[in-house]
């Protein structure tokens, strides 16, 4: 009878673990990082966008308007060859960049007098990020180290495209940058952005990926530079 008891007692056991291992499901994490709803821009171009858990909504291209949010048109500097000494609002496009479809990957480049105009160059409710919003953004993405190849398209850029998988939906890509003496530098080799947080009164924070690193960078450059624009959301 003892047995008996023994052999019951050590049934239950068994069909008491495999319950409880029955019980226990398997939990996926939530993404961290899913498509928002887009914006438009004043010259009707659409935007799709990206929240990234607290970071907020970003754009996932790089902006392409000629016009400020108010409708006034932003100075073409595209003709312009030394814009050293300007200080006003200029957007350039790099070299053959002013086709459609070139325009549509890789957006237009500006000075910093088109971020720091008071009229708005993002789509209205949106802004030109600040440092620490990118800060933000990268610490979200995996660090200063490896969020530049969450952030980096899979596409475009020179190979090795070191550490790109798009992980976290932003699809940077590499529009490289102009120099005011109309030199234009690292299409497919770089992605330099502005932020709105000055370094000194002439010169601003931005944040640059590159194809051969997985690191986000960050350096302060100077106003008359013309680098791509990512805004997010209010």
């Amino acid at each position: 009878m003892k047995k008996i008891f023994l052999v019951l007692s050590a049934i239950l056991v068994v069909i008491s673990c495999k319950k409880k291992v029955e019980e226990v499901a398997v939990v996926e994490p939530d993404p961290y990082a899913v498509l928002g709803p887009g914006v438009y821009d004043y010259d009707s171009n659409f935007y799709k966008s990206v929240i990234i858990d607290n970071a907020g909504e970003w754009m996932v291209s790089n902006l392409r308007t000629s016009h400020f949010s108010n409708g006034d048109t932003i100075p073409s500097g595209k003709d312009t060859n030394d814009i050293s000494g300007l200080l006003t609002p200029q957007f350039f496009f790099y070299p053959n960049g002013d086709s459609i479809t070139n325009l549509k990957k890789y957006g237009r480049l500006y000075t910093y007098y088109v971020v720091e105009d008071g009229r708005n160059v993002c789509p209205s409710g949106w802004h030109v990020p600040t440092k620490n919003e990118w800060d933000t953004l990268t610490r979200y993405v995996g660090g200063q180290e490896s969020g530049g190849g969450h952030l980096k398209s899979t596409s475009l850029w020179l190979s090795p495209n070191f550490g790109a998988d798009n992980e976290s939906l932003f699809e940077a890509l590499p529009a490289g940058y102009r120099q005011p003496q109309k030199v234009y530098k690292e299409v497919t080799q770089s992605g330099i952005w502005w932020t709105n947080t000055a370094d000194t009164a002439n010169r601003v924070w931005t944040y640059y990926l590159k194809f051969g690193y997985s690191t986000v960078f960050r350096t302060p450059a100077e106003k008359n530079f013309s680098y791509s624009l990512r805004c997010k959301k209010d």
